[in-house]
């Protein structure tokens, strides 16, 4: 096993991050390694990078010269990605919904790498917000979601809530730890919906085509910001919040939840415990190809 340092993509807003991860590989050879999350609302764009030793103190090397193509397999279209440095290459086209993309990567020193993904459908969703009081009597914000599953397709969904906090004039996100209601059918034995830090991870293999339901809670604790009390809604202080719900491909699906089961182990590994493989479906590389659609409700 070969401790690498490679880009990754973190999960708040998909940004990029340099991050230390444990890779069973068979030689020490450098990887190329591929970061693109695609949606019906941006451009194309693929990050290429080499991995990198972790006792390497040498900046990331971004593959400036390749041939990045994409395929898209549901039309049989075809069209390259132009460099814009720093390892970027674009396109001034938007991905479709429900379609299903190949991604092509050769560089000028020989290597090559590939990957396929897809894009869910729209998201048909419903959210309502309520104000209720808990045993304690506080206050406190319940959410209640509502998904309408696409029987067609094999949907898989994740959502957070954010906080908004204004920062020396610039508005900085900042993930929240939320409770949640489980609907009935599913809380004896239930391991659909996993929650992970502010993150929520769910597959529609028991509901597929159906309405999904289920309620997230802010505690008083949260609306407050940590102040206490029960006038919430006079406070200068009151966050405000945002709901973001995501269908997303199967393949980030799985690479967001390991990324995050990664976080939290990676602090206390042993010879025992050992750390979660960030998963990746990059054909001779590493990285993710992956696709999402997001909608994003205001919580006041």
């Amino acid at each position: 096993m070969l401790r690498l340092t490679i880009f990754i993509l973190s999960l708040t807003m998909f940004l990029s991050c340099e991050e230390d991860v444990t890779i069973k590989i068979e030689d020490n050879d450098r990887q190329i390694v591929i970061n693109s999350i695609i949606s019906t609302d941006s451009i194309w764009n693929v990050n290429l990078t080499y991995s990198k030793s972790i006792f390497s103190d040498q900046e990331f090397e971004y593959i400036q010269a390749a041939s990045v193509k994409v395929t898209n397999l549901t039309n049989d279209q075809s069209f390259f990605l132009k460099s814009i440095g720093n390892g970027d290459y674009q396109r001034a086209l938007m991905p479709n919904e429900g379609h299903s993309y190949e991604l092509e990567i050769n560089t000028d020193e020989g290597e090559s790498a590939r990957a396929v993904t897809y894009v869910p459908s729209v998201l048909k969703v419903e959210v309502m917000r309520s104000n209720s009081i808990d045993e304690n009597g506080n206050n406190t914000i319940e959410i209640d979601i509502e998904i309408e599953d696409n029987p067609v397709e094999e949907n898989f969904y994740v959502w957070e809530i954010v906080e908004n906090k204004i920062v020396e004039e610039e508005i900085v996100t900042e993930p929240l730890n939320i409770d949640f209601t489980l609907p009935t059918e599913f809380e004896e034995g239930q391991t659909e919906l996993k929650s992970l830090n502010s993150l929520l991870f769910i597959s529609d293999d028991k509901f597929n085509g159906k309405k999904y339901s289920t309620k997230l809670t802010l505690g008083n604790d949260v609306i407050n910001n940590g102040e206490g009390g029960n006038d919430n809604a006079s406070s200068s202080e009151t966050p405000r919040f945002n709901l973001r719900i995501m269908a997303v491909s199967k393949d980030l699906y799985e690479y967001l939840r390991t990324y995050e089961l990664y976080k939290q182990t990676d602090i206390a590994i042993t010879s025992i415990n050992q750390p979660v493989n960030v998963y990746s479906n990059i054909e001779n590389g590493l990285g993710i190809f992956g696709g999402y659609n997001l909608k994003e409700f205001p919580i006041e």
